[in-house]
Protein backbone atom coordinates (compact mmCIF):
# COMPACT_ATOMS: atom_id res chain seq x y z
CA UNK A 1 0.00 0.00 0.00
CA UNK A 2 2.91 2.35 0.73
CA UNK A 3 4.14 2.23 -2.90
CA UNK A 4 0.64 3.04 -4.23
CA UNK A 5 0.21 5.86 -1.71
CA UNK A 6 3.58 7.35 -2.68
CA UNK A 7 2.73 7.19 -6.41
CA UNK A 8 -0.75 8.69 -5.88
CA UNK A 9 0.73 11.46 -3.75
CA UNK A 10 3.35 12.22 -6.39
CA UNK A 11 0.67 12.35 -9.10
CA UNK A 12 -1.45 14.74 -7.03
CA UNK A 13 1.54 17.03 -6.32
CA UNK A 14 2.76 17.08 -9.93
CA UNK A 15 2.15 20.29 -11.88
CA UNK A 16 1.87 18.36 -15.16
CA UNK A 17 1.48 14.69 -16.06
CA UNK A 18 2.23 13.32 -19.52
CA UNK A 19 0.27 10.25 -20.56
CA UNK A 20 0.84 8.25 -23.75
CA UNK A 21 -2.85 7.31 -24.19
CA UNK A 22 -6.27 8.82 -23.58
CA UNK A 23 -7.24 5.67 -21.70
CA UNK A 24 -4.41 6.24 -19.18
CA UNK A 25 -5.60 9.84 -18.80
CA UNK A 26 -9.16 8.60 -18.17
CA UNK A 27 -7.91 6.19 -15.47
CA UNK A 28 -5.95 8.99 -13.78
CA UNK A 29 -9.01 11.28 -13.83
CA UNK A 30 -11.16 8.45 -12.42
CA UNK A 31 -8.62 8.23 -9.59
CA UNK A 32 -8.97 11.89 -8.67
CA UNK A 33 -6.27 13.58 -10.76
CA UNK A 34 -7.58 16.83 -12.33
CA UNK A 35 -7.88 16.45 -16.13
CA UNK A 36 -6.30 19.87 -16.73
CA UNK A 37 -3.03 18.58 -15.22
CA UNK A 38 -2.78 15.76 -17.78
CA UNK A 39 -1.44 16.12 -21.30
CA UNK A 40 -1.66 13.23 -23.78
CA UNK A 41 1.34 12.80 -26.07
CA UNK A 42 0.93 9.53 -27.97
CA UNK A 43 3.88 7.31 -28.72
CA UNK A 44 5.17 7.88 -32.20
CA UNK A 45 7.54 6.61 -34.81
CA UNK A 46 9.75 8.16 -37.45
CA UNK A 47 7.63 7.44 -40.53
CA UNK A 48 10.61 8.10 -42.81
CA UNK A 49 12.67 5.39 -41.10
CA UNK A 50 9.87 2.87 -40.67
CA UNK A 51 7.70 2.70 -43.74
CA UNK A 52 5.63 -0.27 -44.83
CA UNK A 53 7.52 -2.45 -47.23
CA UNK A 54 8.02 -5.98 -48.32
CA UNK A 55 8.28 -8.56 -45.56
CA UNK A 56 11.90 -9.71 -45.18
CA UNK A 57 11.86 -13.12 -46.94
CA UNK A 58 14.21 -14.77 -44.43
CA UNK A 59 12.12 -13.64 -41.47
CA UNK A 60 8.89 -14.61 -43.24
CA UNK A 61 10.28 -18.12 -43.89
CA UNK A 62 11.65 -18.50 -40.34
CA UNK A 63 8.24 -17.63 -38.87
CA UNK A 64 6.27 -19.74 -41.36
CA UNK A 65 4.38 -16.78 -42.78
CA UNK A 66 5.01 -17.28 -46.51
CA UNK A 67 1.97 -16.40 -48.61
CA UNK A 68 -0.04 -15.17 -45.64
CA UNK A 69 -1.62 -11.84 -44.86
CA UNK A 70 -0.07 -10.86 -41.53
CA UNK A 71 -2.04 -8.81 -39.01
CA UNK A 72 0.65 -7.73 -36.56
CA UNK A 73 0.77 -5.93 -33.23
CA UNK A 74 4.20 -4.67 -32.19
CA UNK A 75 4.57 -3.15 -28.75
CA UNK A 76 4.01 -3.71 -25.07
CA UNK A 77 1.66 -6.60 -24.34
CA UNK A 78 0.05 -4.97 -21.34
CA UNK A 79 -3.26 -4.89 -19.54
CA UNK A 80 -4.33 -1.54 -21.03
CA UNK A 81 -3.90 -2.65 -24.64
CA UNK A 82 -6.97 -4.87 -25.05
CA UNK A 83 -5.09 -7.49 -27.05
CA UNK A 84 -7.61 -10.20 -26.24
CA UNK A 85 -9.53 -8.70 -29.17
CA UNK A 86 -6.81 -10.02 -31.48
CA UNK A 87 -7.38 -13.52 -30.14
CA UNK A 88 -11.12 -13.09 -30.68
CA UNK A 89 -10.48 -12.10 -34.31
CA UNK A 90 -8.08 -15.02 -34.76
CA UNK A 91 -10.74 -17.37 -33.43
CA UNK A 92 -13.32 -16.02 -35.89
CA UNK A 93 -10.82 -16.45 -38.74
CA UNK A 94 -9.26 -19.76 -37.65
CA UNK A 95 -10.31 -21.47 -40.90
CA UNK A 96 -8.54 -18.86 -43.05
CA UNK A 97 -5.12 -20.48 -43.46
CA UNK A 98 -3.98 -17.44 -45.50
CA UNK A 99 -4.20 -15.11 -42.45
CA UNK A 100 -1.83 -15.05 -39.48
CA UNK A 101 -1.88 -12.91 -36.35
CA UNK A 102 1.54 -11.99 -34.95
CA UNK A 103 2.09 -10.29 -31.59
CA UNK A 104 5.61 -8.97 -31.08
CA UNK A 105 6.61 -7.80 -27.63
CA UNK A 106 6.65 -8.54 -23.95
CA UNK A 107 4.59 -7.36 -21.04
CA UNK A 108 2.35 -8.23 -18.14
CA UNK A 109 -0.32 -9.90 -20.30
CA UNK A 110 1.89 -11.94 -22.63
CA UNK A 111 1.83 -15.21 -20.63
CA UNK A 112 -1.94 -15.00 -20.07
CA UNK A 113 -2.62 -14.29 -23.76
CA UNK A 114 -0.30 -17.13 -24.85
CA UNK A 115 -2.10 -19.52 -22.50
CA UNK A 116 -5.50 -18.30 -23.76
CA UNK A 117 -4.39 -18.73 -27.37
CA UNK A 118 -3.19 -22.27 -26.63
CA UNK A 119 -6.41 -23.13 -24.74
CA UNK A 120 -8.47 -21.98 -27.73
CA UNK A 121 -6.25 -23.97 -30.11
CA UNK A 122 -5.39 -20.92 -32.19
CA UNK A 123 -2.66 -22.11 -34.56
CA UNK A 124 -3.03 -18.87 -36.54
CA UNK A 125 -1.54 -16.77 -33.70
CA UNK A 126 2.19 -16.38 -33.24
CA UNK A 127 3.85 -14.72 -30.25
CA UNK A 128 7.33 -13.35 -30.90
CA UNK A 129 9.44 -11.98 -28.07
CA UNK A 130 10.56 -8.40 -28.33
CA UNK A 131 13.83 -8.04 -30.12
CA UNK A 132 16.10 -5.13 -29.48
CA UNK A 133 14.79 -1.84 -30.89
CA UNK A 134 17.92 -1.67 -32.99
CA UNK A 135 16.88 -4.89 -34.75
CA UNK A 136 14.11 -2.92 -36.50
CA UNK A 137 16.78 -0.43 -37.55
CA UNK A 138 18.90 -3.28 -38.90
CA UNK A 139 15.99 -4.55 -41.01
CA UNK A 140 15.44 -1.00 -42.28
CA UNK A 141 19.14 -0.77 -43.19
CA UNK A 142 18.87 -4.12 -45.01
CA UNK A 143 15.89 -2.78 -47.03
CA UNK A 144 17.81 0.40 -47.90
CA UNK A 145 20.81 -1.70 -48.97
CA UNK A 146 18.62 -3.93 -51.13
CA UNK A 147 17.09 -0.82 -52.74
CA UNK A 148 20.53 0.65 -53.40
CA UNK A 149 21.77 -2.58 -54.95
CA UNK A 150 18.66 -2.85 -57.15
CA UNK A 151 19.41 0.60 -58.61
CA UNK A 152 23.21 0.45 -58.65
CA UNK A 153 25.40 -0.63 -61.52
CA UNK A 154 27.09 -4.03 -61.12
CA UNK A 155 30.43 -2.54 -60.00
CA UNK A 156 28.97 -0.29 -57.29
CA UNK A 157 26.72 -2.75 -55.44
CA UNK A 158 27.45 -3.18 -51.75
CA UNK A 159 27.91 -6.55 -50.04
CA UNK A 160 27.40 -6.12 -46.30
CA UNK A 161 26.54 -8.38 -43.40
CA UNK A 162 24.45 -6.68 -40.75
CA UNK A 163 24.46 -7.77 -37.12
CA UNK A 164 23.09 -6.10 -33.99
CA UNK A 165 25.19 -5.72 -30.86
CA UNK A 166 23.09 -4.91 -27.82
CA UNK A 167 24.62 -3.38 -24.72
CA UNK A 168 24.24 -5.65 -21.72
CA UNK A 169 23.32 -4.64 -18.19
CA UNK A 170 26.80 -5.53 -16.94
CA UNK A 171 30.27 -6.00 -18.43
CA UNK A 172 30.44 -9.07 -20.64
CA UNK A 173 26.66 -9.41 -20.92
CA UNK A 174 26.35 -7.98 -24.42
CA UNK A 175 24.35 -9.94 -26.98
CA UNK A 176 24.91 -10.32 -30.71
CA UNK A 177 22.02 -11.09 -33.02
CA UNK A 178 22.29 -13.33 -36.00
CA UNK A 179 22.88 -11.67 -39.33
CA UNK A 180 19.96 -9.79 -40.81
Amino acid sequence: AHHTDTRSDALRRARLIVSVTNSFKRILVENGIPAEKIVVIPNGVDLEAFTPGLKPAELEARLGLQGKFVAAYVGTIGMAHGLGTILDAAELLRDRKDIAFVLVGTGAEKARLEADSKARGLDNVLFVGAGPASLAGAYHLARLLAGHNARAAAGSRLELSIAVLEKGSEPGAHTLSGAV
